[in-house]
């Protein structure tokens, strides 16, 4: 009879290299000089994503495992992976990138419909109508706030559920408005202040999407003479009306100025001055676009550095009253 061939012994030394150099550039992202965490996560994921296949090679490929327990390894490899990615997906980042991870099937939010007739909007001493306040520089002279919380705890007065995004609040008297995302809208949202009851929305079909810098939009509305000023994160610049959230003009900036959409979307909260609402661009080395803010008629644009993700203010400077940008290269008056 012709002698059976022996069996070669497995070949450990690859997996034991491969999990010696991950554990190594590991220790070196969370023990060494690097400046922050997210940083360290950054470097974190594709080691582990590249060390993980590297496995899956050698235990499929290069092991010398039986052939038998080789082909269900890779089928238990292949059934797992195509359950991970059917089941679950990734809903954005932590501040620390960090991946937020849900179940596929969670569906869309749903939202109670606008239902509450609001009193007629009376501005305050305490208003907050736009991004950073009244003067766009984080300050609000009133109301003193207790200094002792312990003491007298802040009661929780009401909560709602909203969409997604990065936009605060404006608050004009008892109107408190912001823009979120829900589902493919995004959305304007006016808010009773006492109450938390939604007065109005207005929605545009716009989504917005990133896996790192999360979803919705990004500015903050501005409030001023009953009219409610918004950007989207695609670039839609909206008029709307306080009182009832009706549509006065809407303008597309990037379309009107053939600018590019920023990878992370148009953070610009609108700055009213004069009879101007004046945005910040995206890329092409535009850095302004000014508007009408009684018609939305274009009325100028300025700069030629590329715009960042800021939003631009009102400050006089060697005697004259400018519109300060920070740009991409650059800060700029105009």
């Amino acid at each position: 009879m012709p002698e059976m061939p022996e069996s070669q012994p497995v070949r450990w030394w690859p997996a034991a290299l491969i999990l010696a150099v991950m554990a190594g550039l590991l220790l070196f992202f969370w023990l060494g000089p690097m400046p922050s965490v997210q940083t360290r996560w950054t470097a974190t994921f594709p080691t582990l994503f590249f060390g993980v296949l590297l496995l899956a090679a050698w235990l499929v490929l290069f092991s010398r495992l039986p052939k038998r327990t080789r082909l269900a390894c890779f089928a238990g490899i292949a059934a797992l992976a195509t359950a991970v990615v059917l089941l679950f997906e990734i809903q954005g980042v932590d501040g620390n990138l960090m991946p937020i991870v849900g179940f596929r099937w969670a569906g869309e939010r749903s939202f109670e419909p606008a239902r509450k007739a609001a009193a007629p909007t009376l501005p305050g001493p305490n208003d907050y109508p736009q991004f950073y306040g009244p003067g766009r520089d984080a300050v609000l002279p009133g109301p003193r706030l207790a200094r002792d919380w312990e003491a007298r705890p802040p009661e929780e007065i009401w909560r709602r559920e909203v969409g997604e995004g990065w936009s605060a609040f404006a608050i004009v008297g008892n109107a408190a408005v912001t823009q979120e995302q829900r589902g493919d809208q995004e959305v304007v949202v006016r808010y009773d202040l006492a109450t938390g009851d939604q007065v109005w929305v207005h929605a545009d079909r716009a989504p917005f999407d990133t896996t790192i810098a999360g979803s919705g939009p990004r500015a903050t509305p501005t409030v001023l003479d009953g009219r409610v000023y918004t950007l989207g994160a695609t670039g839609i610049l909206n008029a709307l009306d306080l009182e009832n959230g009706t549509r006065l003009w809407s303008r597309d900036i990037l379309t009107d100025n053939g600018a590019s959409q920023p990878e992370w979307g148009l953070p610009s909260s609108p700055l009213v001055v004069d009879d101007l609402v004046v945005v910040q661009l995206g890329r092409r080395g535009l850095s302004l676009a000014a508007y009408d803010r009684r018609s939305g008629e274009p009325r100028w644009r300025g700069g030629t550095d590329t715009g960042t993700y800021t939003t631009p203010i009102v400050a006089e400077v060697a005697g004259r009253e400018q519109i300060l940008t920070l740009n991409q290269n650059s800060v700029a008056g105009h």
